[in-house]
C-alpha cells in the first residue's frame, strides 16, 4: 500500500487544535486529559482503509475509529483501558481525513479548505463519541452539534 500522509501546516494545526478544544469544552471534557489521533491522507490510502475496515471500496472524506463505545458525560474511570500510558490521556480514537476530499468539497461547497478541514475534524470527533447520521433525526442532531462546536471555535 503506498500512501501520501500529509504533514499539517501551522495554520491547519491551529485549526484542528481550536476545533478539538471547542469540542472538549462543548462536552465538558478537559482537553488536557483527552486525545484523538488525526491523520490526513490521500484518496488511494483512505479508499484502501475503507475497503479493509468497512468493505466499501470507495473514497470517503473521513473515517473514525473510536477506542470504545463512549457514553456522555464521559467518566474516565469507566474507560481506563483507553488511557494512553505514555501521557495519561483518555484516547477517544483515531480519525483519518482525506485531503483530496477536503479540497474537492471545499470547492464544491464554496468555502475554504480550512473550513472543510474543520468540519471534517468535528464530524470525525462526534463519531468517536457515538454520534451518527444513519437516519434523518440522528443526522439533524449531529448537524446541530457540528455547527455549535464550529461556531464556538470561531470557524
Amino acid at each position: 500500500m503506498s500512501a501520501q500522509i500529509y504533514d499539517f501546516s501551522l495554520q491547519q494545526q491551529d485549526i484542528i487544535t481550536r476545533v478539538f478544544s471547542a469540542y472538549c469544552k462543548h462536552f465538558g471534557m478537559d482537553d488536557l486529559f483527552v486525545e484523538a489521533e488525526i491523520t490526513c491522507v490521500d484518496s488511494e490510502y483512505i479508499r484502501e482503509i475503507n475497503a479493509s475496515t468497512r468493505n466499501v471500496n470507495a473514497v470517503t472524506d473521513v473515517l473514525s475509529f473510536p477506542s470504545a463505545e463512549f457514553s456522555l458525560p464521559i467518566d474516565v474511570s469507566k474507560y481506563t483501558y483507553c488511557v494512553n500510558p505514555e501521557n495519561g490521556c483518555l484516547s477517544l480514537g483515531d480519525i483519518i481525513i482525506c485531503m483530496d476530499k477536503v479540497t474537492e468539497q471545499a470547492e464544491e461547497y464554496g468555502h475554504s479548505i480550512e473550513r472543510e478541514l474543520s468540519y471534517l475534524t468535528v464530524h470525525g470527533l462526534l463519531h468517536l463519541i457515538g454520534y451518527d447520521h444513519m437516519n434523518d433525526e440522528d443526522k439533524a442532531k449531529m448537524r446541530i452539534e457540528e455547527e455549535e462546536i464550529l461556531k464556538s471555535a470561531a470557524i
